[in-house]
């Protein structure tokens, strides 16, 4: 993902491209608009496999799912602000739509291969609320093709290519409606059936042989178009194999039809990345567990620590030995501690109730977690998110192209004592590439200043930093995003004087 954009989300009425880079810092005041954005991430991977009336999960369902209330709670109050759009931003290369292809068994290989590499497509999602029954819907979707900007609009059923209009017919799939996608693009239209509506009023013949010269895209649909007016009449199949005279009119329509065509194919692969990217997003919370002397255990199955960290001690125990001794190492580099844990029916210990300790560098004894005061179990969720994250990543098959996984921390200082603020973003920093993405909620002038000294010391590169600054204004209804960088030495730029002012900032 190169960037989203979020309009009139509470108070984001419009936070411009917000480029997702490896480390993105956002930062400003209370109630300014910073945890919006951030679980914006949540919002839309907990709608994943849930069968809901509306278009997004506002409420979510328990208590590691954020709550934005519904669709009207979560819109902008502003006057005039009865819509919500968002935009997403990433690359389409040719070996995914070749990999797609295949997929789903499309026998287009051949001649799709001379597609030119998208640098970018961008497509933006519109909601509005459905009068009849009070829930949001789509009301349009907006992407480039080709240069040309495509927009279905979903109300009154109509599909603009410039300023020419076509109907816009829709699948009679209904059943295979996915619980795995967030906004079910692929079911917005029927571009066989739409081509066929379209075209058939002037085509009266087709000849593979005079495509070459009618059609822009010749080269890459020719076959396709071939195969669409495949027609039944009278219980018989026969191809059209001859072209009439076309006016320039009529040949513009022929060039949308291949653009419709494509798009159908377009919105399938940007409805797969945008439910994998942020199915792959990993939110923490900035409210974590507390720590206990004893744990009673499930017998639970944990894929990944939940947002505040509950799951813990759960997901500890389902590493195996080599796994667990694989992250003692990890926290050992990066942090100066390790995690150390009871055997099953340890001595003196009440059968299904075990206790977690810290041992630091160099330190004969261990202590139990809630002996460690409370920095510790607020970072434990923290880090072992991240090293589980980092040895899958090393697990991954090469062949395997996927977006990369996101992780949203809120707040990942709190209690904790400037030294571990700085070696845990030091930690997060060797992480944080192309195949990691992290989105930080701060107010730590330690991270800040740490970031700085990382970037002076070459153990990352400025231009892989984003920094965002959040403030409000309009009567503290809207958001303003503005950015700040880093330089080559590690030097803020573009730094808002008297940031960290109490009397400025609060």
């Amino acid at each position: 993902m190169d960037s989203i954009r979020i309009k009139n989300l509470r108070s984001l009425v419009d936070t411009g491209d917000m480029e997702i880079k490896p480390l993105n810092i956002i930062l400003g005041s209370n109630s300014s608009g910073k945890s919006s954005f951030l679980r914006f991430f949540p919002l839309l991977k907990q709608t994943i496999n849930r069968k809901i009336r509306g278009v997004l999960f506002w409420s979510g369902y328990d208590q590691n799912d954020v709550d934005f209330g519904d669709f009207e709670t979560a819109l902008n109050n502003q006057e005039g602000h009865d819509k919500m759009e968002f935009s997403f931003s990433f690359n389409i290369t040719r070996s995914e739509l070749l990999r797609f292809f295949r997929l789903y068994k499309l026998k287009r290989q051949d001649y799709w291969q001379k597609i030119p590499k998208f640098n970018k497509t961008t497509i933006s999602i519109c909601l509005e609320k459905n009068n009849g029954n009070g829930l949001e819907t789509i009301s349009r979707v907006t992407i480039p093709i080709f240069g040309e900007d495509i927009t279905i609009n979903v109300s009154n059923k109509k599909i603009n290519i410039g300023n020419r209009k076509y109907r816009l017919l829709t699948s009679d799939n209904g059943y295979l409606y996915r619980l795995d996608s967030i906004f079910h693009l692929n079911n917005l239209l029927d571009s066989e059936e739409i081509i066929k509506k379209e075209l058939g009023t002037i085509i009266e013949e087709i000849n593979s042989d005079d495509l070459p010269i009618i059609l822009e895209y010749r080269d890459i649909i020719k076959k396709d178009l071939i195969k669409l007016f495949k027609v039944n009449q009278d219980n018989e199949e026969y191809e059209i194999i001859k072209v009439k005279e076309l006016t320039k009119n009529e040949l513009i329509i022929y060039k949308d039809m291949l653009l419709i065509n494509f798009l159908e194919t377009i919105l399938k692969i940007s409805d797969n990345y945008i439910t994998s990217y942020f199915n792959k997003s990993v939110y923490i919370a900035p409210i974590r567990a507390t720590a206990e002397r004893y744990y009673r255990l499930r017998n639970l199955s944990i894929e990944e620590v939940d947002s505040s960290g509950r799951n813990l001690v759960d997901f500890l125990y389902n590493l195996d030995n080599i796994k667990f001794q694989q992250f003692q190492e990890w926290t050992n580099e990066f942090l100066g501690f390790q995690v150390e844990k009871d055997g099953i029916g340890h001595d003196g210990i009440n059968k299904g109730y075990v206790s977690i300790y810290i041992r630091k560098n160099g330190d004969q004894n261990r202590y139990n977690l809630s002996d460690t005061g409370f920095g510790y179990s607020q970072i434990l969720p923290i880090v072992t998110q991240l090293w589980f994250i980092a040895y899958n990543a090393r697990k991954k098959p090469y062949f395997l192209n996927s977006p990369p996984t996101t992780i949203i921390i809120e707040q990942p200082e709190l209690h904790l004592h400037p030294k571990l603020q700085s070696k845990l973003i030091s930690a997060i920093c060797s992480l944080a590439d192309r195949n990691f993405r992290f989105i930080i909620e701060t107010h730590s002038e330690t991270i800040i200043n740490k970031i700085g000294d990382l970037i002076y010391k070459r153990k990352i590169n400025n231009e892989d930093v984003n920094l965002k600054i959040f403030s409000k204004r309009n009567n503290e209804l809207e958001t303003i995003v503005e950015s700040s960088t880093y330089d080559a030495e590690g030097f803020l730029e573009n730094w808002p004087i008297g940031f960290f002012d109490e009397e400025d900032y609060l």
